[in-house]
């Protein structure tokens, strides 16, 4: 005779892109999604998907690198995840830059893929 097996437990995780911004360590209510960790998805040139942009000014910001990329940008990596955006090509000086930027050359730090983006 074979007992019955127990319903494993259900585990519910985090993953929201502000979830990097937050200071750690952070008190979260089981069962209730925090206000803090909220996120709407961007639009390509939004930078943070209100509508207002970086800090008001329309302007998208490379979410690796800390960089502004400008209102419309040419082209651009997006997380088909997080909605993050990155630039497609970089011009690295040091060592220390290069292995960051290899770090992320395959997927978003949320673990997503990227993919590119024209913008018209």
């Amino acid at each position: 005779m074979i007992p019955q097996m127990n319903p494993p437990t259900v585990y519910i995780g985090i993953a929201s892109p502000v979830f990097f911004y937050q200071a750690l360590p952070l008190q979260i209510e089981f069962n209730s999604e925090p206000e803090l960790l909220r996120y709407v998805t961007p639009e390509i040139g939004s930078g943070t998907g209100d509508g207002t942009g970086v800090l008001g000014s329309g302007q998208v910001m490379d979410i690796i690198r800390h960089i502004y990329l400008g209102k419309k940008p040419l082209s651009v990596k997006q997380c088909t995840r997080c909605g993050g955006v990155i630039q497609v090509h970089s011009s690295p000086r040091t060592a220390a830059i290069r292995a960051w930027d290899q770090r992320w050359a395959r997927g978003c730090r949320c673990g997503g893929h990227w993919e590119i983006q024209k913008c018209s």
